[in-house]
């Protein structure tokens, strides 16, 4: 955790995940470029793989880490020497984060539910 203007600061680092090269897939339509987040001292992955790093790795850092709302973070891209935000509150960082987990759950829980019938009508 380092400190801006005297406040601890959580950051998070962002690695970029490779593509597949071109000889390998030369159609890249439907590509989107993906990030793997750490802790600054990149021993703690947060989050695998995601196309939006921050806002995912705060979500993970808010509901399964039980890291307070309040605690400022911001974003380092892994070959960067400067952050990419300004630090905010991690609870407004992970308002999307969360949204997506909770839609992702969802949609998981309908297609469960909807094979589970169809199991049950054959």
């Amino acid at each position: 955790m380092s400190t801006a203007l005297g406040d601890p600061v959580y950051r998070i680092v962002a690695h970029r995940i490779p593509w597949s090269d071109h000889r390998t897939r030369t159609n890249r339509a439907g590509l989107r470029l993906k990030w793997r987040s750490t802790d600054e001292t990149g021993t703690d992955e947060l989050h695998p793989a995601s196309e939006y790093p921050f806002q995912d790795a705060c979500a993970v850092l808010l509901l399964d880490r039980g890291m307070d709302g309040a605690t400022k973070v911001t974003l380092r891209h892994s070959d960067k020497p400067y952050d990419s935000f300004l630090p905010m509150r991690l609870e407004d960082a992970a308002r999307p984060g969360v949204r997506r987990r909770t839609e992702s759950a969802r949609l998981r829980e309908y297609w469960a539910a909807r094979r589970r019938k169809a199991e049950a009508a054959q």
